[in-house]
């Protein structure tokens, strides 16, 4: 797998980015997350800050939970301070909740249940991720 795309989320969102992760997969993308990539009895952080930094994308997947998140917002001052490339999924709307510049800025790619097409958000996901944007400009 050619990829490697950072997997931030709530663990309120987890069967999402389970099903996140499988897909990208499935497409041949290789992803860290943390259920399958801290060892156990190993720091987190640690190991967080290294899954960042030697990623090539960080994804982040938006909902009320993630941007209220004290670690989310941890993992994301990481992955701007570290150059990262961040690709914003939006699971869930984040009413009352400010979203990071880091995250409002960007064009995002919409994945909410039952409003939008999962398989064509995991589509978008992975045409952004292969496509190299500062050789094109």
């Amino acid at each position: 797998m050619a990829n490697h795309i950072f997997i931030s989320y709530s663990r309120k969102d987890i069967k999402f980015a389970e099903d996140i992760v499988q897909a990208l997969a499935d497409n041949d993308l290789g992803t860290w997350v943390d259920w399958n990539s801290i060892p156990k009895g190993e720091d987190w952080w640690l190991q967080i800050q290294r899954g960042i930094e030697e990623a090539d994308d960080f994804l982040f997947l938006i909902s009320p939970d993630s941007v209220k998140s004290k670690i989310c917002g941890d993992e994301l001052d990481h992955a701007v301070a570290n150059g990262k490339r961040i690709l914003p999924i939006i699971l869930r709307e984040p009413a009352r909740e400010p979203v990071p510049e880091a995250l409002s800025k960007l064009n995002w790619i919409f994945c909410r249940e039952g409003r939008d097409n999962f398989d064509k958000a995991i589509k978008e996901t992975r045409k952004t991720i292969r496509t190299d944007y500062e050789w094109l400009n």
